[in-house]
């Protein structure tokens, strides 16, 4: 397929193949769905879960083509053709009861993520948001008289079988908890993420997603670790690949892989790791990269 070795392409979601307005754009798509067809793997790796995703792997036809999921940041890897998966192991209880009761002393808003929904810790200092979580709940219990899916916001989207509730008590969490995120409004996160490192630095990789949000994962748990899972099944490696991202939940993936891209709205954290910088995820950046390395040699747009 091409000089350097590279068999599968991996993309990051959320400001990498989505644009800021969480669309996907014609010429990504058409250009992802026709490196597929010459043969290329496509792996979409995220921090959300598997069934946030799958209108996207719809969209790309990952499920056709025999692409793969990095869900969670690397906690669980999906194969698309019939949902089989790899896993790592979940969160400690007594780990979770710890972040869970430092957001609380911090007034952090928390949000804990299992195989079953998400868990809110809500400090009073936002319990004006409360409207929202009880809209969130009707809405979601109409739905489910139907059998729907439901959004929270934006693209984020939830089936009937998962759930969504206020935890005042880190007694009430309910396990395994895959990862947790905390939310400080700007311009508070510089100074709270900075606090959570230096209290959790041994026992946590602390990521920083955007200007608000940061996730906690257990020491050493990446979407290269995910990767890696999969060397197996596809017969080779993060050598083989390339890996494009914005994000500190892409430093890794972008180090290992063969070639690492960086998106042109990424964090600079990201681009000073990264083999080449690309256009924005709003100008068709992964397109771009894969026509500078010659891996396509048009827009696919055919």
């Amino acid at each position: 397929m091409n000089n350097l070795g590279i068999k599968a392409i991996v993309c990051d979601i959320d400001g990498t193949l989505l644009s800021d307005d969480k669309k996907l754009l014609n010429e990504t798509k058409k250009t992802l769905i026709n490196a597929q067809k010459a043969g290329y793997k496509v792996i979409i790796a995220s921090s959300r879960n598997y069934f946030m995703l799958e209108e996207i792997v719809s969209q790309l036809q990952l499920d056709r083509y025999g692409g793969y999921c990095i869900t969670l940041n690397g906690t669980i890897v999906v194969r698309c053709l019939d949902k089989k998966e790899w896993r790592h192991s979940f969160m400690e209880p007594k780990d979770a009861v710890e972040l869970f009761n430092f957001s609380k002393k911090h007034h952090y808003l928390s949000i804990f993520e299992s195989e079953e929904g998400l868990q809110i810790y809500l400090p009073k200092l936002l319990s004006w948001a409360m409207p929202f979580y009880y809209g969130i709940k009707l809405r979601k219990r109409y739905l489910n008289i139907r059998n729907l899916n439901f959004k929270i916001f934006g693209d984020f989207r939830f089936s009937p079988n998962h759930d969504i509730r206020i935890v005042r008590s880190s007694k009430n969490l309910v396990g395994p908890i895959i990862k947790a995120g905390f939310v400080k409004l700007v311009p508070g996160m510089d100074k709270a993420i900075e606090k959570i490192r230096n209290e959790f630095k041994y026992e946590f990789d602390i990521i920083r997603i955007s200007k608000v949000w940061c996730d906690i994962m257990p020491k050493g748990m990446n979407k290269a670790k995910g990767l890696q899972l999969l060397e197996e099944e596809l017969g080779f490696g993060m050598e083989s690949m390339i890996a494009f991202g914005d994000a500190e939940n892409d430093l890794a993936m972008i180090e290992q892989s063969r070639i690492g891209v960086a998106m042109g709205n990424g964090f600079d954290s990201l681009k000073e790791i990264a083999d080449y910088v690309t256009t924005s995820n709003n100008a068709n950046g992964i397109p771009y990269a894969l026509r500078h390395y010659g891996l396509i040699k048009t827009s696919h747009l055919d």
